[in-house]
């Protein structure tokens, strides 16, 4: 089986190189290629010679992203099926979730044909990560969780942290209009660049009257006792989403519906695996299941 994997960033994180090895491993031919690839001339013509040598399935991270219309189309050319596939959630790196249509994944009937029971799985999936919301919410506590600057939902902007903070400033000053109770931002910084998030500092968002506090205690921890969070499209907007905590998304989510919160979560969990501990066929089969 050879696989194509098109990540929307060339560096692939721990957890993808996990399912990269494991694939590996199980007696794939994995090959990996990020949206840089595609616009170097010389990179892009070695990745369609890997369809012209025959590919069994490609792989699509964070499927909604830059650089996917042109690998849909170069499998749709070759008549090459395709999964999307993100990290997962709760806890967001030990796991990952792949379906057929991201903007579908909130929709519980999609998924019926699992044939699970939604009790014992939503069960199954908070039994992994206990979180237990505080009776005293902070009213005037907003957290702010940090992208990467080079995340691909930024990538086509054109100052991409300046942009994110100009982005999340206004919906932060709107609630602010809305209830007047503000009184706090908590930024948390992204774990792999814990820096990004200074550019706040210069930001006009003060002269509301708010202040500005970054966070070292982490995101899960902030968000107990918050009465909102606010981001663009982190993956950590769906954790607090999940666990009861108002959120709020700027930008183009899967959150923009609210579900049940149990189907959400019964449905994600069945379309999950880890790449670390789970079999190569059970892997196989839950991308394979997912493929369109």
């Amino acid at each position: 089986m050879k696989i194509l994997q098109f990540d929307s960033y060339k560096s692939l994180l721990p957890t993808k190189n996990a399912l990269h090895l494991k694939l590996i491993s199980g007696g794939a031919v994995s090959f990996i290629c990020g949206a840089g690839d595609v616009s170097d001339g010389i990179k892009a013509d070695c990745v369609l010679q890997k369809f012209r040598e025959g590919l069994d399935l490609v792989l699509i991270w964070n499927g909604n992203e830059i650089g996917c219309d042109w690998i849909r189309a170069i499998c749709g050319k070759f008549k090459v099926p395709y999964a999307y596939i993100e990290q997962g959630f709760l806890p967001q790196k030990d796991t990952i979730s792949v379906f057929t249509n991201p903007e579908k994944i909130l929709e519980f009937e999609e998924f019926e044909e699992f044939d699970f029971d939604e009790e014992e799985l939503f069960e199954k999936f908070s039994s992994k990560f206990p979180f237990e919301r505080g009776v005293n919410i902070d009213k005037e506590k907003v957290v702010v969780p940090m992208q990467l600057s080079y995340d691909a939902s930024l990538y086509r902007m054109e100052d991409p942290t300046n942009d994110f903070f100009r982005i999340i400033s206004g919906y932060v000053e709107a609630s602010i209009d809305f209830d007047g109770i503000i009184k706090r931002i908590v930024i948390c910084p992204h774990p792999q660049n814990p820096n990004d998030y200074r550019k706040f500092d210069t930001f006009p968002i003060k002269n509301l009257g708010v202040k500005i506090k970054v966070s070292n205690r982490g995101f899960l921890t902030e968000i107990k006792d918050c009465v909102e969070v606010i981001g663009y499209n982190s993956t950590s907007l769906y954790e607090s989403r999940l666990l009861g905590v108002p959120t709020v998304s700027a930008g183009n989510i899967f959150l923009q519906s609210c579900y049940p919160r149990k189907s959400f979560l019964a449905s994600v969990e069945a379309h999950q695996f880890d790449p670390t501990n789970d079999t190569f066929e059970e892997i196989t089969k839950k991308i394979w299941k997912n493929t369109q």
